[in-house]
């Protein structure tokens, strides 16, 4: 994954790798050229503290940098209460 973003130029401070969780999967099933259903292979369980140390401790770093910032993990266990 970070050849693809590294080739293509954009930086990689804020990429945090967990190789525990599973790149989502997603299958999608079409019928007579029309989306009837989607099938998701992930794990939603919460990160372990080191995994959410290290990206709050990137987020930390970067923050004045940024002009603007949108968190969501859509349920996927990233933000949990450990996450203020």
């Amino acid at each position: 994954m970070q050849n693809i973003v590294v080739g293509n130029g954009f930086p990689t401070d804020g990429i945090v790798i967990d190789d525990s969780r599973p790149t989502t999967v997603k299958t999608r099933i079409i019928a007579h050229s029309q989306h009837v259903v989607r099938i998701d292979q992930e794990g939603k369980e919460d990160l372990k503290a080191e995994i959410q140390a290290k990206v709050l401790a990137s987020l930390e770093r970067q923050i004045f940098s940024l002009d603007g910032i949108i968190l969501e993990d859509y349920n996927k266990g990233v933000f949990n209460e450990g996450v203020n």
